[in-house]
This record gives C-alpha cells, structure tokens and sequence, in this order.
C-alpha cells in the first residue's frame, strides 16, 4: 500500500509532474536551512498502490500482467540462477503437459465432431447433429489458443528485446489468446442453450448449418471488436524491479478505456458462465418434471424422491452438465480473484503472484480436455468416435501394443517350455544311465 503523509503544497508544486494520481510533495534536506523550493529537484512524489518510481510512472500491479509477463517476473525474483532454471523448467513443463494434452484431445474430438456428416439422420437427431459447427469451432479453438500459449512461453526463454518481439509478446499475443478463450465461452455457452431449447421447448434455432455458420460469424466479430482496445491499450514498461528489462502490463492512460475493459471482461466471463448455468438448471428442471411424470405410470416407482430422481437424472444425462460444471469452475476463479477479490497486489508478493499464474492457467483447462467433456461422456459421441479415423487409429495402435504382447507372452511361455521340456529329457538320459 501507497505511504500517506502530510500533504504541504508550495506554488512550485501547483503543476503536478507525479504521474498516476501520484501526489507531489516537499522533499527534506537537512543540509540546507533555507531552501528555495522552486528548485524542482527538491520535490518527490507519493505514489499510489502498486506505482512505483520517482515519478509514479511504473505499475507493480500483478492484476494488470498477462500470463506470460507474470511467468517472466516471477523467474526474474528468482535470487539465484538455478532457481531461474527451476522456474522456467517448471512453466515450460506445465505448459507443454497441457499443450500435448490440448492436441490430443481437440484433434480426436475434431475427427468425431468432422464424422457427423455421415451419419445417418435418425443418429444425427439423437447426437444433436446440427450442433456441429459449434463443436468443429470449439475444437478448433482450443487447437489455436494452446498452440500459441506454447510459442509465447517458449519465445519467453529466449529474453529478445526488439521492440517487434515486445509488441507481440505485449500487444498480439495476450490479446489474441484471450479472445480465442472467449470465442470458446461464448461457443460452449450457445452449444448448450440451444440444446436447452430444442430439449425443452423443442426449437431448433440452428437448423441448417448456413444458419449456424452465420451466428458463429456474427460472434467472433463481436468479440473481435471487443478486444481491440486491449492492443491500444497494453504497453511493454520497464520492469520496477530489474533494471534495463521490460514488462508487458495495462497503461490506458484514460479512465474511461480501463472502464471499457473491465465491462467486456465482466461480459466475456460471465455472461457464458450464467448462460451455461441458467440453461443446466432449466434442464435438470425439465428433465425431473419429465421423469416423475414417467414414474406415474409405475406404482412401484411414484414415491421416487425429488433427490433420487434429481441423482438418477443428473448420471444418465451427464454429457449435458460435465461441459458447463466444469467451465463455471475454470473460468470464474481468475475473474472473483482478478476483478472482485483484489484490484491491486504488488509485485514482490509472490505467493499472490503465483496464484494469479495458476488462476490463469485454469480458464484453459476446458480447452484443454475437449474429449474427455464432450465426447467421452456422450454414448453417440463415442460411438461415432471409435468409427471416426482418429478412433480407427488409436484402435489400431492399442491393437498393435495388445498383439506384440501376446506374441511376446507366447514366445517367452515356448522358450519356458522348451527349456522344460529339455531338462525332462536329460532327467530322463540320466536315470536310464542309472539303471544300466
């Protein structure tokens, strides 16, 4: 926090040069009895949280670092090399564990999502096939966003300091990031709300894959044009902390733009958070009403309890709830933490650091694991998947593994048994030697 003194104003400091709301000050000399104040170098400033510098003018602030400027000043607190090793080792590693994670799942999940149009129509009715858009472009998604968190977290070993290089990694790369991240929210969110309008009110607003394309079209404008003022708006700065080097943070300058940015922030988040929760929760509904109403007609059945219905509803139709459960989780702690929790931390607090680090690595974790919520829950989506040419693959592969194997476990039970079978008989040679 910002230190607070006693606020004496000369005319000198009439023109404020403290930058950030910082607030200019008479500084001390005791050397000197009568000190001439219009002097300017006898004045300081005081800064307000998370500013620093003789001027206030370099933001400290955790909140306001991409994932990779915060990934690059926690190495940089590092005291000695080898724990900078440690660090960096660690981030790739993660990174990259996700990342291989990401290409396998989004890649099998885009091969069962591409195979829907050879399948039959009554198949098709049953899987949501007009859905497949949205599925495609998620997958796609998450192929993108991973791929380039990879390449900036690797380009960030390299310490370039050509002003091509920061403006990337500053001002292209976390904003592109961001909105493949949000193009993935808001394309979750619609998958699902018309799922919940075709099951409840039997609508289908995305009856032909014209149709789907053009909404999907109209979405990523939107969140295009949502996220042009983060490239205007990011600035690589010097690091407060080591001399020389740089690091990418939010300077908007004006209060308005930091206003802009944090209305989108909250749209992008929330917005396909309370549409995925609003639709599972309309649906559960329905599903409960549906299935006491089937119990009814079974006299052995009608005393059902609400929960026990509510468990058997929730198991038989979890395709419908692991995607949006999972996605509320993921992405709503960085926002409670980033943008509700605390709204200025200081960069020398690592803990914190870290947390906003791993905080940010969760929202990629639905990205991440495609197949695992979206396909692997769904008995359709699986069947279509062993028959898809990712599925054949793999199939092929284990089949492969399973059969050198058994070829291996045969061998070495023939050599055993040969080997027994030749001591027999040099049991046999030496008790007939024996009996001559």
């Amino acid at each position: 926090m910002g230190m607070r003194f006693r606020q004496i104003y000369y005319e000198t400091c009439s023109t404020n040069f403290c930058k950030n709301n910082g607030q200019c000050y008479p500084l001390n000399n005791n050397s000197t009895t009568n000190v001439s104040f219009s002097n300017i170098s006898f004045w300081g400033c005081i800064c307000q949280p998370c500013f620093t510098g003789e001027k206030c003018e370099y933001s400290n602030n955790i909140i306001s670092l991409s994932l990779t400027s915060a990934m690059i000043t926690d190495i940089r607190n590092a005291g000695r090399p080898s724990q900078k090793t440690a660090r960096e080792f660690a981030f790739v590693f993660v990174t990259s564990l996700l990342v291989l994670v990401a290409l396998a799942n989004n890649i099998l999940s885009l091969l069962t999502f591409l195979s829907l149009k050879d399948v039959p129509s009554d198949t098709l009715t049953k899987v949501r096939g007009n859905n497949q858009i949205y599925l495609i472009l998620y997958s796609v998604y998450g192929l993108i966003v991973m791929s380039e968190l990879e390449i900036r977290v690797i380009l960030m070993l390299f310490k370039i300091e050509s002003s091509g290089y920061q403006f990337y990694l500053c001002n292209v790369a976390p904003v592109f990031g961001a909105m493949m991240v949000h193009l993935g929210l808001w394309t979750s969110a619609l998958f699902i709300g018309e799922r919940m309008l075709y099951e409840i009110f039997n609508i289908q607003v995305i009856s032909t894959t014209g149709r789907s394309i053009i909404i999907n079209i109209i979405v990523f404008v939107l969140v295009a044009c949502s996220h042009i003022h983060e490239i205007f708006g990011r600035r690589a700065r010097p690091d407060p902390l080591l001399p020389g080097a740089y690091v990418c943070t939010f300077d908007y300058g004006e209060q308005y733009f930091n206003n802009i940015d944090v209305a989108f922030t909250i749209i992008h988040l929330t917005g396909p958070c309370l549409l995925h929760l609003i639709c599972s929760i309309l649906i559960i509904v329905r599903l409960i009403v549906t299935q006491k109403g089937a119990n009814r007609a079974h006299i052995y059945d009608a005393n059902q309890q609400v929960p026990h219905v509510w468990r058997h509803v929730v198991g038989e139709h979890r395709d419908f709830f692991i995607p949006p459960l999972l996605i509320i989780l993921c992405a709503l702690p960085h926002f409670l933490f980033a943008h509700l929790m605390v709204h200025c931390i200081e960069i020398s607090k690592t803990d914190y650091l870290r947390l906003h680090i791993a905080l940010n690595l969760l929202v990629y974790i639905p990205q991440t694991i495609t197949f695992a919520i979206y396909v692997y829950p769904n008995k359709d989506y699986r069947n279509l998947y062993a028959k898809s040419v990712g599925g054949k693959f793999i199939r092929r592969v284990c089949c492969c593994k399973r059969t050198l194997q058994s070829t291996e476990t045969r061998s070495r039970s023939d050599t055993e048994l040969s080997m027994f079978n030749q001591v027999q008989r040099d049991n046999n040679v030496d008790e007939n030697k024996q009996k001559r």
